[in-house]
């Protein structure tokens, strides 16, 4: 095995195995087969790698991976929840609790449920109200536009009219 295919091997290693402290990667040595140490060589293998996993850690400290996965509630237990909330939309913590254990969640599933269903709740009563501004605001300027057309017609027969 030549010096190239130990160090592929020892950073394979390495990889597979990172909770090892760097003490304990450090026992890399490019000793060739005919028992010449190269320490030099061996220094600047371990220097250009050392460098490269300490970048990757600080690198990967920043980006966790998420621990939860999305919810995906049954027709039933959604049902349950779009039940309570018509009655409750602020649920309480006893209540919460129950709810949770009724339906098979945890408790934080339904709370966070609810927090989401109020903010949906909340959009679509802005939504209505805008539409019906807007189309109410909308009949107000066509009775407008149809009432100064109305005060104008007789004008404009009373000019046809002469002429």
């Amino acid at each position: 095995m030549t010096k190239r295919e130990r160090f592929v091997a020892w950073v394979v290693n390495v990889l597979k195995n990172p909770h090892k402290s760097m003490s304990q990667r450090r026992s890399f040595d490019l000793e060739d087969s005919s028992g010449v140490n190269s320490r030099e060589e061996s220094k600047s293998y371990f220097t250009f790698f050392t460098a490269v996993v300490e970048r990757e850690e600080r690198v990967s400290i920043g980006k966790r991976k998420r621990s939860w996965s999305r919810a995906v509630f049954s027709n039933l237990q959604r049902k349950g929840l779009e039940k309570r909330f018509q009655m409750q939309k602020y649920i309480t913590k006893p209540d919460r609790r129950q709810l949770a254990a009724t339906l098979g969640l945890t408790d934080a599933q339904v709370k966070v449920w609810f927090q989401n269903r109020r903010m949906k709740w909340r959009h679509t009563k802005e939504m209505k109200y805008h539409s019906s501004s807007n189309s109410t605001s909308i009949q107000v300027a066509t009775q407008k536009l149809a009432a100064s057309t109305v005060a104008a017609a007789p004008d404009m027969h009373c000019i046809n009219s002469h002429s």
